[in-house]
């Protein structure tokens, strides 16, 4: 069967690559592997390179922000293994998780490529959900590639070790062969171990606060809810790192916080140190700011796709870490008592080697040649010479020989058959020393001769070019596998820069926004003065924002109600308590005048109206998975949000089950809550449950008006001005009217009557529905009259526009009668 075609042009294909492999295509890379000069018949080509969604080295593809994992997961009976691998970093992980934790620790790792056994294809966690993730390419690999055994000797052969214990992985099982199956597939697809793989590091799930894929939806923290970009997410705010290394260890620290209070205090030290020291801050900020990103440049290095441009880079790079060095040196033993601001390791051999061997910003590609320094290699500067002097070299062979021989009239010619020969007239051959003439030619009036030495010369010359640029393949390719050898340093260089850059960029966001330090505890409390929501605040002019404050203790106030109207702000000060807790705990300053805050070992959010049709789940549906999770994994060291429980059912159902929901989160998890809603029936439970708690968010109430305060107060309230808030929204004015009648009347127990309803529905042989007819449509006809009149602009209406519109009000009261 015939395969379609389509041509590429082949110094641009890496832009095609990227197409095709976004798409989800893999695409197989074969080069010519023998000089095709050298070649018998046709030449030999071979795979070098697969590239797969999960193995894209080529940084236009990646986002600089995140990591590019390759992910693996295996199971048994109840365990799952997992292993994340970046090889652009080669940021190497395994871990061990229950099912219920499986998806939510795939969400986090965000893999572009996740690897699945055959063999475990019908499991219904992997059949239902892991197969089905969107925007990830899924691999189903033979159950061999994670055989204990065949795992096992794969890592330990790429470790050059004879065992694994030496990694503290010897309980996770599972995990080692995820991990060993990820290398089996790197080998596979690049056809090399990456030499710059050089840790293999575990990591348990209760060593870091737990955010699920909601959590992380509803507090917006990588991504805005409404934008889908970075752009009004916490991370956008948190980003301002000056490396990309940086920026992707905020990232993986908002998504991994710490449960530790000795390693979040020293995080939160180092940043109280640089916000306390201005200058030195600005100065670290523009010395890390010449270093690019070397994890990925490490990445192609050991890969073998580092061009000249990338290994210059490093360079610069890896020079500009002395004077970073230095600025420590500024801290004196205060930094010398923070571990992570130890002294770093500039790699200077690769500085000095780069050096010596490439010119000043080299080309960005090797086939444009002129990228090794000149004097490094004689065989080079030779062929350099001659290609670039072969002319002047030429006439000085010539007078050379017209001295030797006494010939004034030799002359040394070229032309494409015979390449470069000495040219001597008839009269001259008796002068021609014949044994180092070779007659080549004779013509009319002259002879043509050869020398051994004009000879190697002519090769030399029509050579030189070519020969030049092979060894400069040749020499570059040595340098860039010398480099790679120094790859394990490098990584642990580059992983500590990016530590660096995101303390020194905590300072400088607690200085810019004036963020304090916070006090963490073991026990569950929350006290918060002037707690104001980092992100929304940023999108207000400065002091609009409404700051407040929030106690929350283990013998009162863990349980807080919180009411008000819709628009108050209830929701706004519900995440800003969860992201002022979270961000203290992955050591950043928080947006307060104080916090002293208990170490959360979770956030549990339910907030907002969301379906999943094509789960085939229904609002509330989604609405009550999502609380049942959190009854179910809660524990009495989380932090629950609760938005707006029971509202996609009938009032009595939603009452009745946002009140168990409290009872059981309150009696039963103890744990601390803020739970909004506008069931006032719910602040009746204050009176029962010992650490309940009512607030509200005051309002202000000015001639039938509502003017938000956003200020939480203590005490519940009734009044959720709906109506109000409709009317801010734009309902027409009929509407608002209509709405505030029928509220009065179900206020005093009274549903609204079929005469009040279908006035102009109402059957004229009923005669009691046409008494009331007239007035029902009297009503109808003044609230549209009343709409006419505020849309309609006097000014701009001439007189005849005046009349039509009168005759059409007129018209529609007869039709109306």
């Amino acid at each position: 069967q015939p395969i379609p075609m389509a041509g590429i042009p082949h110094h641009s294909y890496r832009n095609y690559v990227n197409r095709m492999v976004a798409a989800g295509h893999t695409v197989v890379i074969c080069d010519q592997v023998e000089d095709a000069k050298l070649a018998k018949g046709l030449v030999k080509r071979d795979v070098t390179r697969i590239v797969t969604p999960g193995m894209v080295l080529d940084p236009d593809a990646l986002d600089s922000h995140s990591n590019h994992y390759l992910m693996g997961i295996i199971n048994k009976k109840k365990r799952w293994g997992l292993s994340m691998l970046d090889l652009t970093t080669g940021d190497f992980r395994l871990t061990e998780v229950s099912e219920e934790e499986v998806l939510s620790e795939t969400y986090r790792i965000s893999p572009s490529e996740l690897l699945l056994s055959e063999d475990q294809r019908d499991i219904p966690l992997i059949r239902d959900h892991l197969s089905r993730l969107e925007g990830v390419a899924i691999k189903f690999r033979e159950p061999r590639c994670f055989a204990n055994k065949e795992t096992h000797e794969r890592l330990c052969e790429h470790f050059e070790v004879h065992s694994l214990d030496g990694f503290g992985v010897e309980k996770m099982q599972l995990g080692t062969r995820a991990a060993g199956a990820l290398l089996d597939y790197v080998f596979e697809t690049q056809k090399k171990d990456p030499p710059h793989i050089s840790r293999l590091i575990p990591y348990a799930l209760h060593d870091h606060m737990v955010i699920d894929e909601v959590t992380c939806t509803n507090l917006e923290l990588l991504e805005s809810s409404r934008a889908r970009t970075r752009k009004g997410s916490l991370f956008g705010l948190l980003d301002r790192a000056v490396t990309p290394m940086g920026s992707r260890k905020i990232r993986s620290w908002l998504m991994y916080p710490l449960l530790e209070p000795s390693r979040i205090q020293r995080r939160l030290d180092a940043v109280e140190l640089f916000t306390e020291r201005s200058m030195l801050r600005d100065s670290l900020r523009e010395a890390l700011k010449k270093i690019y990103d070397l994890e990925r440049l490490n990445g192609k290095v050991a890969s073998g796709l580092a061009t000249p441009r990338d290994m210059y880079t490093l360079r610069t790079s890896l020079a500009a870490v002395p004077e970073v060095s230095q600025l420590l040196a500024e801290l004196g033993e205060d930094g010398e008592q923070l571990h992570i601001l130890r002294e770093l390791d500039p790699v200077e051999e690769v500085v000095e080697d780069i050096q010596k061997v490439l010119i000043e910003d080299p080309p960005a590609l090797l086939k444009d040649g002129g990228v090794i320094r000149e004097g490094f290699d004689e065989e080079l500067d030779e062929c350099r010479y001659i290609a670039s002097n072969n002319k002047d070299m030429i006439l000085e062979m010539e007078a050379r020989e017209r001295e030797d021989t006494s010939i004034n009239s030799l002359k040394i010619k070229f032309n494409r058959v015979f390449g470069y020969f000495i040219e001597v007239s008839k009269p001259n051959i008796h002068l021609v020393p014949t044994d180092r003439y070779q007659r080549k030619q004779t013509m009319a009036n002259h002879e043509r001769y050869i020398t051994t030495e004009l000879d190697e010369f002519g090769t030399k010359v029509l050579q030189a070019e070519e020969k030049s640029l092979e060894l400069e393949q040749t020499l570059f390719t040595e340098l860039r596998e010398r480099v790679s050898l120094f790859g394990p340093r490098i990584a642990s260089l580059a992983d500590r820069i990016a530590q660096l850059d995101a303390l020194v960029t905590f300072a400088e966001l607690a200085v810019r926004y004036d963020y304090c330090k916070p006090e963490l505890f073991e026990e569950s409390i929350i006290d918060i003065e002037q707690g104001r929501h980092p992100v929304v605040e940023q999108m207000m002019q400065a002091g609009e924002f409404v700051p407040n404050d929030l106690k929350m203790y283990l013998d009162k106030g863990q349980f807080v109600l919180l009411t008000g109207p819709n628009m108050s702000g209830k929701s706004t000060i519900m995440r800003q308590i969860a992201l002022i807790s979270l961000m203290s705990q992955i050591g950043s300053f928080v947006p307060a005048r104080k916090a002293q805050l208990g170490i959360c070992d979770r956030i549990f959010t339910r907030v907002g109206a969301s379906d999943n049709l094509a789960g085939g789940q229904s609002t509330f549906m989604v609405e009550m998975t999502e609380t049942s999770n959190i009854l179910h994994n809660a524990t009495s060291r989380s932090l629950v949000i609760l938005d707006e429980i029971g509202r996609g059912t009938s009032t009595f159902d939603g009452i009745s089950i946002a009140w168990a929901v409290a009872e059981f989160l309150h009696n039963r998890i103890s744990c601390r809550t803020l739970f909004a809603t506008h069931y006032h029936e719910l602040t009746e439970l204050e009176a029962c449950l010992e650490t309940f708690r009512n607030m509200s968010i005051s309002i202000q109430e000015w001639n039938e008006e509502i003017h938000f305060l956003h200020t939480l107060v203590e005490g519940g309230t009734n009044h959720s001005y709906g109506i109000q808030v409709g009317r801010l929204a734009g309902l027409p004015r009929s509407v608002v009217k209509r709405a505030q009648q029928i509220l009065t009347g179900l206020e005093q127990g009274k549903l609204p009557s079929s005469a009040d309803i279908g006035g102009l529905h109402a059957s004229k042989d009923n005669s009691q529905l046409s008494l009331f007819a007239p007035a029902a449509t009297n009503n109808v006809m003044s609230s549209f009259l009343e709409d006419e009149l505020e849309r309609l602009d006097i000014n701009s209406l001439s007189p005849m526009e005046a009349l039509q519109t009168l005759f059409d009000w007129k018209k529609r009261m007869k039709e109306e009668q």
